[in-house]
């Protein structure tokens, strides 16, 4: 993005750049003269991150390097703000440049436009679309002499800024099938195998008394 150079004085410019940046609220001043058509844009940083997500390790601080590796996104939505309109005819010719003010803890875009006439130019603010809800902006657009030609308050005074909380990923706990354990106990004997433990142990036991009586005998013999 090419720095923007300004050929008659923009203290209103100035100011607007300057204002103490409140998120969910935003200030933009045009001023035109018969060749070029300038703007100032000045919005919270948190206000653009919610639609850019410039923060990129998410501790609420905005870094340089942040800053250069966001600095094509941020010129790229910054033509995208606002349409520029003169004689129905859209200015489609802008460069860009932006500023970020940490003690305000905002960032001012600086926009400019080549005018073919000196015709009057149409500004309206494109943004409010991208914004959390409750976005306010103040937008004003200026003679080359600052005189007010047209100013405008967009958003609804009454709605609260929402900034959605960023939410942790979790990743979703694996379904592993249920195992349903059939419960176990000792198999139970039947009555076949009751009586036939209790006959084998008749026979032995008769057995052995018929052995002892024959040792019995013979000795006696």
């Amino acid at each position: 993005m090419r720095p923007i150079l300004f050929t008659f004085p923009l203290a209103c410019l100035l100011s607007a750049s300057a204002f103490a940046a409140e998120a969910g609220r935003s200030e933009a001043t045009f001023q035109h003269n018969a060749q070029a058509l300038h703007g100032t844009a000045t919005f919270a940083w948190r206000d653009l991150d919610a639609v850019l997500e410039i923060d990129l390790d998410r501790d609420g601080r905005l870094s340089s390097r942040e800053l250069a590796v966001s600095d094509r996104f941020l010129g790229e939505y910054a033509e995208t703000l606002y349409e520029c309109q003169q004689d129905g005819t859209a200015l489609t010719s802008v460069n860009v440049d932006y500023h970020y003010d940490a003690t305000s803890e905002s960032i001012a875009f600086q926009l400019h436009y080549e005018l073919q006439k000196p015709d009057p130019v149409n500004v309206t603010f494109q943004g409010h679309r991208d914004f959390p809800v409750g976005h306010q902006q103040h937008l004003q657009v200026l003679d080359s002499r600052g005189n007010t030609l047209s100013q405008s308050r967009i958003g609804d005074p009454q709605a609260r800024p929402f900034f959605p909380t960023p939410q942790p990923i979790v990743a979703p706990m694996p379904q592993v099938p249920a195992v349903h354990l059939a419960q176990t106990s000792p198999k139970p004997r039947t009555i076949r195998q009751v009586n036939g433990g209790w006959i084998a142990f008749a026979i032995a036991l008769g057995l052995g008394v018929w052995f002892i009586r024959s040792r019995s005998s013979a000795v006696s013999s």
